[in-house]
């Protein structure tokens, strides 16, 4: 499996700055340009997440197996412990809504419309996920025989459906949410895509002289790049967010795939037990955010007038973070309690 810490530290930047997206004060928002498109790193995860199962799958594991092994006891019980606090704080308000308990429990949230925000809004990012992961095998199948171009035209068709159906349901006034784009599978299917292409181009060294591996990257920059510009209002509004997502999967696939290639002699200087340790952190981070910020508000924002200031967004991501580490804390003592040789 590969190891490069570099990643450890992007999934902390960006999963920091989807954070800072969803809680920052306005005045932060304002001035650091990522915070206010925080939403634009989840393709980063999507397109690592393909990169990483793809590298897994092709070099010297035996199966998918292990990694799916491994993926199910890093991010399954922090999904579903999280839950369940979640739906402690829905029974504590008198609410109990078994649709949305149930999309959750499944990971189905994703798909339904209305209720892809669930009960804890960033576990949508789960649902889109584990679709992606278990549709990996049936893909490997089918990219067995193919080179990484496949992978790319495919992303690019995805992209184009996605952004066609959306004009055609806004033009019928039929758009299910205002948002729907954003949090479809499919949409960041295409995402994981490039992940795969990124990987099959980073172990085969492809170099095509065709030209047509480079025409469909084109022609969907081209398209995000139309659809984000900011004098085109009348473009409906999940066109617009699904051409900017597109027009970053490509750079973060060149920044994973440069990540992937750095020399040894970096690699082992950023092989630090701190940094490892932020990457780690970076999924409870990530899905605790929601529910760490209801405690933080009530404990610390009402009784300042409601209003979040740059000091108690900082405090809150130090709050956020003990949690954070106590789960990995936790999790690894007792992953190592379990490997532990036991004595006769």
């Amino acid at each position: 499996m590969i190891r490069n810490e570099l990643f450890s530290i992007l999934r902390f930047l960006f999963v920091v700055c989807i954070v800072g997206y969803h809680f920052a004060p306005e005045e932060l928002l304002a001035r650091i340009w990522i915070f206010g498109s925080g939403q634009t790193c989840l393709t980063f995860f999507f397109v690592l997440s393909g990169f990483l199962t793809h590298w897994a799958a092709s070099s010297a594991w035996k199966g998918t197996g292990d990694f799916y092994r491994k993926k199910l006891i890093s991010l399954g019980p922090l999904y579903y412990a999280t839950l369940l606090v979640c739906i402690a704080i829905e029974v504590r308000n008198s609410r109990f809504p078994i649709p949305v308990i149930t999309a959750d429990l499944a990971m189905v949230q994703a798909w339904i419309p209305g209720q892809q925000m669930g009960l804890n809004p960033p576990a949508w990012f789960m649902s889109a996920l584990v679709f992606c992961l278990g549709l990996y095998p049936f893909l490997k199948k089918v990219i067995g025989c193919r080179t990484a171009r496949f992978c790319l035209i495919s992303a690019g068709i995805f992209w184009l459906i996605v952004q066609a159906a959306s004009v055609a349901l806004d033009a019928f006034q039929l758009h299910p949410a205002p948002l729907y784009w954003m949090y479809f599978p499919l949409f960041h299917l295409a995402s994981f895509l490039v992940g795969i292409a990124t990987c099959e181009w980073h172990l085969r060294r492809e170099v095509s002289s065709t030209g047509s591996d480079t025409l469909i990257p084109f022609l969907i920059s081209v398209v995000g790049l139309v659809c984000c510009l900011k004098g085109i209002e009348s473009a409906p509004q999940t066109l617009r967010q699904a051409g900017w997502t597109s027009l970053f999967a490509l750079p973060f696939a060149w920044v994973v795939v440069s990540v992937a290639r750095l020399p040894a002699g970096v690699v082992d200087a950023l092989d630090r037990p701190w940094i490892r340790m932020m990457g780690k952190i970076s999924f409870p981070v990530y899905l605790l955010q929601v529910p760490v910020f209801k405690v933080f508000d009530r404990l610390l924002i009402q009784p300042c007038d409601g209003v979040m200031t740059i000091p108690l967004f900082l405090a809150y991501l130090g709050l956020l973070f003990i949690p954070s580490i106590l789960w990995i804390t936790i999790a690894e003592s007792l992953l190592l309690a379990k490997l532990r040789p036991r004595r006769t």
